[in-house]
Parts: structure tokens; sequence; C-alpha cells
């Protein structure tokens, strides 16, 4: 359990070496399924294509961690600090982000069906192409947000702010709620929601 655990220049890993942002902290722990890092500072760190499925990162900060292709499917990473994480192609599917902070994040080509993103920060988060199938988007800032060919079927857009977030190619159905709790259809303008 390295929950509480920061990360700085001066940790010393077990292999002796000193802790640095590029560090590759999944050697260390041979599974992360069902791991406790729930206020974990890994700031920075490269956890690219781990397998930390289940793992608890609530109020974790991950800030600018690399997550590239990592499966954090069904984690629960609520109140997480996630600003500027790349997390391209990542397998975020059925993960908890509650109130989850993914300003400036880059989650292209990650699949986040049915993720639960009530409350979250996307401000300027960069979604493009991502599976937001089904994904709960409930009074989250999506402001500026690129989510160029994103798959927003019968996502939830409640209350979410979109404003000047780019919808372009972005794809919806029958079933996705818009911010006015209206469902969408062919006809929609979605330009009322982005540049109201």
């Amino acid at each position: 359990n390295l929950a509480g655990t920061v990360f700085d220049s001066g940790t010393i890993l077990p292999d002796g070496s000193q802790w640095t942002p590029d560090a590759e902290l999944r050697q260390f722990t041979r599974l992360w399924t069902e791991v406790d890092f729930s206020g974990l500072d890994l700031s920075g760190a490269a956890l690219a294509g781990g397998d930390e499925w289940g793992a608890d990162l609530a109020t974790a900060h991950v800030w600018g961690a690399n997550l590239t292709n990592a499966d954090l499917s069904t984690s629960n990473l609520s109140n997480a600090k996630l600003s500027f994480a790349r997390m391209r192609n990542a397998d975020l599917a059925q993960a908890d982000f509650t109130g989850a902070n993914l300003s400036g994040a880059d989650l292209t080509y990650a699949k986040m069906s049915f993720a639960d993103l009530t409350r979250s920060q996307l401000s300027f988060a960069i979604l493009r192409n991502a599976d937001l199938t089904g994904a709960n988007f409930s009074n989250a800032d999506l402001s500026g947000a690129d989510l160029y060919g994103a798959q927003l079927s019968f996502a939830d857009l409640t209350d979410a702010n979109l404003t000047h977030a780019s919808l372009i190619a972005a794809k919806y159905n029958s079933y996705t709620t818009l911010p006015d709790g209206q469902q969408w259809n062919p006809e929609t303008d979605m330009s009322k929601f982005t540049h109201p």
C-alpha cells in the first residue's frame, strides 16, 4: 500500500536509484490490481502501458503523469488531480472520475465507456476519437475541450459546460442527453452549447 507516499527527487526506489518524473514505477510492483494509491503523489510518473485494473487512485496527485495505454478500467479516480496527464489509448472504461481534475489531459483514443465523470474538470482536455459511450458528464466542465470524433452515444451531458468545446465529427444517438436535459436528434444545433 503506497497510500500517502509522495515521490520527489529525494525518494530512493527499491533498486537504489532516485525517483525522477519519468521513473518506471511498474517494475517495483508485480500486480497493481486493487492497489490503494489514494492520496498518493505520482506527479510526472511514467505508468504507461501498465495494468492497474481496479486500482484506487482517489485523491491521488497524478499531474502530468504518463498513463498512455494503461488499463485503469473500473478504477477509483474520484477527486484525483490528473491535470495534463497523458492517457492516450488508455482503458478507462467504467472508471470513477467523480470530481476529478483532468484539465488539459490528453485522452486521445481513450476508452471511457460508462465512466463516471460527474462534476469533473475537463477544461481544455483532448478527447479526440475517445470512446465516451454511456459516460456520465453531469455537471462536468468541458469548456475548451477537444472532442473531435468522440463517440458520445448514450452519454449524459446534463448541465455540462461545453463552452468553446470542439465537437467536430462527434457522434451522438437519440439516447445522448444534452446539457439542457433534452435528447440529441439529427436536427440539434450543438453550437447553442459550444457558443451560447
